[in-house]
């Protein structure tokens, strides 16, 4: 009898004085990463060259890891991928990322792909998007570094659905990264990391998730290169707000005051995200719908900095539905 993960585990270096840790998933390529396919209900997960109307073309070739190499996904799906990275020589640094190379072609807004992580050896689980152990920035771009918003599944999970890509151009590479902040409260040998695909009970004639190129480094420094880095980039998502959204927006320089809040709909503040300096970066500001006792409707955050006024909409809906006046 099967277990529930088929073992596809492979053998890791030492990493004595190394940064980073990686896998191509392609053979004789280099395979730092533990990793396992979860078979408890079906072989979805396979490696191999993609075979499939829009999925056609690997990032770097020929093998990726995708949602079975020909066929679509089914309905009901609930399937994942365990990987083990072995982490203790990249704790030293201020901050670390993982960061791949993803493409998705799914039911929008209801099935998808989402990561999770595990601090403790897989005893417990956070949505990568929630993880408040090691807080992290999150960079998810479209081909020519556009940026993209990640999406509330049918399960309430925080990913990726939607198209990447169309029927004209095919499947679109989006680069992704995870990048957490050391706090020191992690002592651990090895991150897991879950990455899952739900579908709903609705059959769609889809083509899935495939990743490639996952990468583990080590940096003093977030990487974020300056061409990645817009001062017009202001964007809130999860939008309209489950249980709580965040706001991302760069500043080109350290800036000495910062000014973020919320309005209502008739202009009142509700609440001060932030008043006062911050470094140069990717800005990531948590709202928390409980905290801040925001009831349906809809809101608008403000930056104020360097002497110009960002805004964006956010819709904070009811038992689900878009509220009164929203978009």
């Amino acid at each position: 009898m099967r277990g529930p993960y088929a073992c596809l585990f492979l053998i890791a270096p030492t990493l004595a004085g190394a940064q980073f840790v990686y896998t191509d998933f392609d053979p004789g390529g280099q395979d730092d990463v533990l990793w396992a396919i979860d078979t408890a209900q079906g072989d979805l997960w396979h490696v191999g060259p993609p075979q499939k109307s829009f999925f056609a073309d690997p990032f770097s070739p020929p093998n990726v890891l995708i949602t079975d190499t020909m066929a679509t996904y089914p309905a009901n799906a609930q399937s994942s991928v365990l990987v083990k990275a072995p982490v203790q020589d990249l704790l030293w640094s201020p901050v670390f990322f993982m960061s791949f190379h993803q493409a998705f072609d799914t039911d929008t807004l209801q099935d998808g792909g989402y990561v999770e992580v595990s601090w403790d050896h897989g005893t417990s689980w956070t949505n990568a998007f929630d993880d408040w152990l090691m807080p992290l920035e999150v960079e998810f771009f479209g081909p020519g570094w556009q940026p993209l918003q990640a999406d509330t599944l049918s399960n309430g999970q925080i990913g990726f659905s939607g198209r990447s890509g169309s029927a004209a151009t095919g499947a679109e590479w989006c680069f992704t990264s995870f990048c957490w902040t050391n706090t020191g409260l992690v002592q651990t040998d090895t991150l897991y990391v879950r990455f899952s695909f739900h579908s709903d009970s609705i059959p769609e004639a889809r083509d899935g998730w495939m990743i490639d190129n996952l990468t583990f480094e080590a940096y003093f420094v977030h990487p974020v290169s300056a061409h990645e880095r817009a001062p017009g980039y202001f964007e809130l998502h999860p939008n309209p707000m489950p249980d709580r959204s965040f706001l991302f927006f760069d500043l080109e320089h350290p800036t000495a005051n910062v000014h973020v809040a919320i309005h209502d709909q008739q202009g009142r503040l509700k609440a001060v995200l932030w008043n006062g300096p911050r470094a140069a970066g990717r800005v990531i500001l948590p709202i928390w719908r409980d905290a801040l006792d925001l009831v349906p409707g809809l809101y608008h955050v403000v930056a104020e900095h360097d002497g110009r006024r960002q805004h964006k909409a956010l819709v904070v809906p009811g038992n689900g539905h878009w509220p009164v006046g929203g978009p």
